[in-house]
């Protein structure tokens, strides 16, 4: 639709789910996001100092990025995206490997 390269989901922050306005009907609601709103709702993302800065993406958010977790505690708009095999494993709170059995893994470092 607007030449973008990739569709994604994310977690956004609550400062940013207020910029995005209430819940679309798409995806109904988050109950864990103090009713912020924003789900359902995308973002055309673009980084004009990347590889390719004529790329851009779209990313929807599906969920709250954790007032806890890095990044998240700013009270600024931030989006976690969602994309397997890029978790900055020193500040995730998603990453299970190492530390769950059955994961194939010994530790979160390996």
């Amino acid at each position: 639709l607007y030449g973008e390269k990739m569709w994604l989901t994310g977690a956004a922050s609550d400062a940013l789910s207020q910029l995005m306005g209430d819940d679309d009907g798409c995806c109904g609601g988050d109950p864990n996001d103090g009713g912020v709103g924003g789900c359902g709702k995308c973002l055309l993302v673009q980084n004009p100092q990347s590889m390719h800065p004529d790329w851009t993406a779209v990313v929807m958010k599906k969920n709250r990025c954790p007032p806890h977790s890095y990044g998240c505690d700013s009270g600024k708009p931030h989006f976690d995206v969602a994309a397997p095999g890029f978790d900055n494993l020193q500040y995730s709170t998603a990453n299970v490997c190492g530390g769950r059995p059955g994961t194939g893994f010994d530790s979160k470092d390996q």
